[in-house]
């Protein structure tokens, strides 16, 4: 499967990569196509696309939002956050988007909230 797909606009095909989408969004008969460099509105199904879309790279988070997993940065159970935008997670979709990552460790300590007495006491452990 080639990396990209052409969509018809003002009488001309345009190639958009699959790399390049952030999030696919259903709007009525329509679906918005969110690149990093432009949006476009197709007529057909957000069904119809995701159907042609590499599952390894995309996954269903809501009945309007499919999004690329390249593109996310965070998420829990209600949001997922890309570069620009925040989606919600569809209840139906919850566990769909843990089950298309991979997740190493379910409870990571923020670089933020690592204070100079945790080095203390680390360093206090591994000594001794």
């Amino acid at each position: 499967m080639a990396p990209f797909f052409f969509i018809r606009s003002d009488g001309r095909y345009i190639k958009i990569a699959f790399g390049d989408i952030v999030y696919l969004e259903s709007v009525k008969n329509y679906v918005r196509i969110v690149t990093t460099q432009k949006s476009w509105l197709v007529l057909m199904s957000l069904r119809q696309i995701e159907k042609e879309l590499p599952p390894d790279m995309f996954c269903r988070v809501h009945r309007s939002f499919v999004v690329s997993l390249y593109h996310i940065i965070s998420f829990d159970n209600e949001m997922v956050q890309l570069e620009s935008k925040q989606i919600p997670i569809g209840n139906r979709f919850r566990h769909s988007l843990p089950a298309s990552v991979k997740i190493l460790n379910a409870d990571v300590r923020s670089r933020n909230s690592y204070t100079p007495m945790d080095a203390e006491n680390e360093l206090l452990y591994l000594t001794t």
